[in-house]
């Protein structure tokens, strides 16, 4: 009954693993969906603004032709610039003078093929090509400009009207729409992270003397490879205490080695086969952390140069009792997304009878207590 209330909790651990790791935090979506709002609302203003700014085009221009804006494809794409360009055209068509004229000429995708092959080009007319356009055309003056979006707070738009042949401008203006109240960045983001790394365990054994059951190279120290998710968020803004909670799995990589058998189930500290291969987790671990500032990052709100941690783990392990671990280390962010830390621990354990043996079917009585220590090589936060 116990050996099933235990595996019962290690499935509820692993799907929540997996889904923590599949789903946004909590309002990611929602917030994706008011910036997308917040872009056109802002665009939609800028349009007001031009159309009542249309009429100040001088009426000694009277044929003239969009060319092209400056966007930054970060946050507006081809599309949208496409899109933008066409309400502006629309807005100068209404017009009587200066007519706006559509030249499909000003297409920038063009195709370029040879005999065995063909590809999609996006490019600009050149001064010299857009001078000669103009010329056939009996086009005046060409308009262009520069969009920006700044995520949150405006939208600003530069339009100018050059004049064909001397690219003298002869009009232009600028827009600004704002935000009624700012989305500002939070200076104290709320972060998600991968982490990967080394955890190495203190294990004893104890058998009769002479027994030959344990290898005799066989070594004090359980290595396992961890995989953890976790999250974390400064206190407060400016505060220097930082707080993370993670969830993880281990996979058995150096067991206990026996002389020429094995265990007869794979757990924690041992495997079922002699070749020592690890195939599925050992133990599923939940992890609360606190974090200190020892030298701090000025120019960031999200990671600290080096910081001293403090951690209390449960280790939920497979084919014998749980254990408990209280750590401390260090940990350096090298940038804002990747970190490494180091740190020892206390295991709190007691004695125990391990799975049979296969050779001989008896039990040995092992402990996993003692110094720990942990290496957290890749640590990838998002």
């Amino acid at each position: 009954m116990g050996n099933k209330c235990r595996l019962n909790r290690f499935l509820v651990a692993f799907i929540v693993f997996i889904l923590g790791f599949a789903a946004p935090l909590p309002g990611q979506e929602k917030n994706k969906k008011v910036q997308k709002s917040l872009l056109f609302n802002l665009m939609e203003d800028i349009f007001v603004q031009v159309a009542q700014a249309a009429p100040e085009v001088g009426t000694d221009l009277e044929r003239i032709a969009v060319y092209h804006l400056k966007v930054d494809e970060r946050y507006i794409p081809p599309a949208l610039r496409t899109h933008f360009e066409a309400r502006i055209a629309e807005i100068f068509r209404n017009l009587e003078m200066p007519a706006m004229v559509s030249l499909p000429e000003m297409n920038t995708m063009k195709i370029a093929s040879t005999d065995s092959s063909f590809r999609i080009v996006n490019t600009l007319p050149s001064p010299h090509e857009l001078w000669k356009i103009g010329k056939r055309l009996r086009i005046d003056a060409f308009m262009d400009g520069a969009v920006t979006y700044l995520p949150g707070k405006a939208m600003l738009l530069d339009l100018k009207l050059n004049k064909v042949g001397t690219s003298e401008v002869v009009w232009s203006r600028s827009f600004a729409a704002y935000v009624d109240d700012p989305e500002l960045p939070s200076p104290n983001p709320f972060m998600k992270s991968l982490i990967a790394g080394l955890e190495v365990f203190p294990i004893e054994w104890d058998v009769p003397a002479g027994d030959t059951l344990i290898h005799a190279k066989a070594t004090n120290q359980l290595k396992h490879q961890t995989i953890y998710y976790g999250v974390h968020q400064y206190r407060w803004e400016k505060s220097r205490l930082r707080y993370e909670f993670r969830i993880g799995l281990a996979f058995l990589t150096d067991g206990l080695e026996l002389n020429g058998t094995a265990f007869t189930k794979t757990g924690f500290y041992g495997t079922s086969s002699r070749t020592g291969g690890f195939s599925i987790p050992v133990s599923y671990n939940v992890r609360t952390m606190l974090y200190s500032t020892l030298i701090e990052n000025r120019k960031s709100n999200r990671s600290d140069w080096l910081s001293a941690y403090f951690a209390l783990t449960r280790h939920f392990a497979m084919k014998m009792p749980d254990i408990s671990s209280i750590s401390v280390g260090l940990r350096t962010d090298f940038t804002e997304r990747f970190s490494f830390s180091a740190g020892v621990s206390m295991v709190l354990g007691k004695e125990f009878e391990s799975q049979e043996v296969k050779s001989s079917g008896e039990k040995l009585n092992l402990k996993i207590s003692g110094m720990q220590y942990e290496l957290m090589l890749l640590q990838l936060s998002f």
